[in-house]
Parts: C-alpha cells; structure tokens; sequence
C-alpha cells in the first residue's frame, strides 16, 4: 500500500513532465509545458519513451493499488468475521 502511495505520484509526475505537458504543484510550476512552436494547443515531449513508462506505471500501480485496499478490507473482514479476535475493534480505538 505504502509502494502505491509513492509510485502513483511519482509515475504521474513523470508522465506529464517528459511528455511535454508541465508540472504545477500548489501553483508553482515546476516543469514548464513544452508547447510546439508551430502549434500551440499541440505539446512536445521532452522525453517520449520515459513519458509511457510513466504512463504504464501509472495506469499498472493504480489498479494494483485498489486491488491492495480490497485485499485490504476483505482481511480486516475475515478477522472480524470467522476469527473473532478482535483485530478490528482495536483498529476503531476500543480495548479488547
């Protein structure tokens, strides 16, 4: 989960960057939009092949990241439900 929590943002970052597109981050930019001269409204990537890495990691460590929060609950679940321990109470803040 921690992994996920890390890589989306970095993936992304590196999508938008290296494909020409800029970074804004709480209104400051970070990586200037690389519009074509040419053609404005078009952009140039600054680096395509690491803009689709980023991409694919992006569109990969999203869905595993849902897919671990499942997984997540489904256990949080069988605990509370088939084992009886009590693990989700202690979870909510109450003693056991």
């Amino acid at each position: 989960l921690i992994i996920g929590t890390v890589l989306i943002p970095i993936s992304g970052f590196m999508m938008s960057a290296m494909g020409g597109h800029g970074v804004d981050l709480f209104g400051l930019e970070l990586v200037a939009h690389n519009a074509n001269p040419m053609n404005p409204p078009e952009v140039i990537p600054l680096n395509a092949s690491l803009a689709q890495i980023g991409h694919t990691l992006h569109y990969w460590a999203g869905y595993i990241l849902i897919a671990a929060v499942v997984l997540h609950v489904i256990g949080a679940f069988k605990h509370h439900i088939i084992d009886k321990d009590g693990t989700l109470q202690r979870m909510l803040g109450a003693e056991v």
